[in-house]
């Protein structure tokens, strides 16, 4: 079978095979010379910033081929910034997106990849970029520096927390590992006979059959530790000395929190006694701050350690506070330097605090008053860590007491031994001596060992 072309004619023979080859070359050479036309044109086209075809939600083709804010769609770009930046998980956003009726600029559905790519976008700042050509405030921009920055930030965090995609957030994620074998623990659930869902911290290691450690459920943990920055913000982490856990040394109050997230915080972990350091490297730009913990769980309960602090940490933890609204702030219980915490019951009378000096105070008064029903203003919108060898003394225990102080919005935590803050209940033996009925919180720092199956 011979294959001909109407429009060639090409002779059999030796002088066919070179006529042939030169077409083909000559084909082939006008293809590439045509492609390179075309990207040249593209280059040329970006350096006058033109738009080359692209389509980009929140932006639209000027009459010139520039880009310019498309007023009909920028306001949801800036929305998905705003939600993505606060913690909300890229598939909770784009579900909403979907089912308010919204689209991507192709004109499909949103999904999980489309969230990520809009919020990782830099045109959205200002930058028009184009193989080796990158100009700032060359286009429009939709949102702040400080927005893009917050969301590449939660980004970073997602991409490393094994918990990122859950509707349940798990505060300490990528911070708090097994004290058995080191490995890292990680948010769980699981779901009771009764259909009720519980969610816990559960050791990698044990997943992996490796390791005895039992899971920890996710309520009884979280608190936050707070040290004050150089530029007077809050940064969220336990350690004052920053040698103990990161490639940083000194005490927070020499950085600036922008320098703080350029720490390794899983640099210094070790659970074999410096042999190994299996979180070096993991840990860049997860150092927290307090104004983010605070907007990712805006309904969380939190208790807030005001550690190694002073009367300077209060003044800048009031200027977080300070414009919750009173149901906001009933969730908010604060402990740790006595001066922070008179600061901020002078800044507001009702924010719940966990002082030892109006605990002996309130107390005193109770016993002797609380006979008539009397509670001292000192004992209000506190709370209160008993032991309960002393708590049996008090008027009312446990129900009335327990009573009382619910309806002034003080919390009550008993606790073992003598009254240090971390005495808990940490054997099934030590939960015997709990009164039965008992309505308030019990403190207990072995909750892998009395929790009940």
């Amino acid at each position: 079978m011979r294959l001909a072309y109407a429009k060639e004619s090409i002779p059999d023979g030796p002088e066919g095979i070179i006529l042939e080859s030169v077409m083909e070359g000559y084909a082939e050479y006008y293809s590439e010379n045509l492609s390179q036309n075309v990207k040249r044109g593209f280059y040329d086209s970006a350096l006058e910033l033109k738009t080359l075809g692209q389509r980009v939600l929140g932006l639209r083709k000027s009459p010139d081929d520039h880009f310019e804010i498309d007023p009909a769609t920028a306001p949801l770009v800036r929305r998905i910034f705003e939600e993505y930046a606060t913690g909300t998980p890229a598939k909770t956003i784009f579900t909403q997106l979907n089912d308010e009726g919204y689209h991507t600029s192709t004109g499909g559905s949103f999904n999980k990849n489309s969230i990520r790519r809009i919020v990782q976008n830099e045109k959205y700042i200002g930058i028009y970029e184009y193989k080796d050509i990158r100009v700032e405030n060359a286009i429009p921009a939709i949102v702040d520096k400080d927005l893009f920055d917050r969301c590449q930030r939660m980004l970073v965090r997602h991409k490393h927390s094994p918990a990122a995609h859950r509707n349940i957030f798990f505060l300490l994620t990528t911070k708090l590992f097994c004290g058995h074998c080191g490995q890292q623990m990680v948010g769980d659930s699981g779901t009771s006979k009764n259909g009720n869902t519980y969610y816990y911290y559960t050791c990698k290691g044990h997943r992996a059959h490796k390791c005895s450690k039992m899971r920890v459920q996710q309520d009884w943990i979280e608190q936050l530790d707070v040290q004050l920055t150089k530029d007077n913000q809050l940064a969220v982490f336990h350690d004052y000395d920053l040698s103990m856990r990161t490639n940083g040394t000194g005490a927070f109050s020499d950085w600036n929190m922008a320098d703080l997230k350029k720490l390794d915080i899983g640099y210094g972990y070790t659970a074999d006694n410096g042999q190994t350091y299996p979180f070096r490297g993991q840990g860049v730009g997860l150092m927290p701050e307090l104004g983010e913990v605070l907007a990712a769980f805006p309904n969380r309960e939190l208790l807030i350690h005001i550690n190694h602090g002073d009367v300077q940490t209060g003044q800048v933890l009031w200027s977080y506070l300070e414009n919750m609204s009173p149901e906001r702030l009933n969730q908010i219980t604060v402990y740790g330097d006595e001066n922070a915490l008179k600061y901020l019951r002078e800044q507001n009378s009702d924010i719940r605090v966990l002082s030892i000096e109006r605990l002996k105070q309130a107390l005193l008064k109770y016993e002797l008053w609380g006979w008539t029903g009397y509670i001292p203003e000192e004992i209000k919108n506190m709370e209160l860590h008993i032991p309960l060898k002393y708590a049996k003394l008090l008027w009312g225990w446990p129900h009335k007491f327990v009573a009382r102080m619910n309806s002034v919005n003080t919390r009550v935590v008993i606790v073992q031994g003598n009254g240090k803050w971390s005495e808990g209940f940490d054997t099934v033996e030590s939960l015997q001596e709990i009164p039965k009925g008992y309505a308030g919180y019990i403190w207990t720092n072995r909750i892998d060992k009395v929790k009940q199956p």
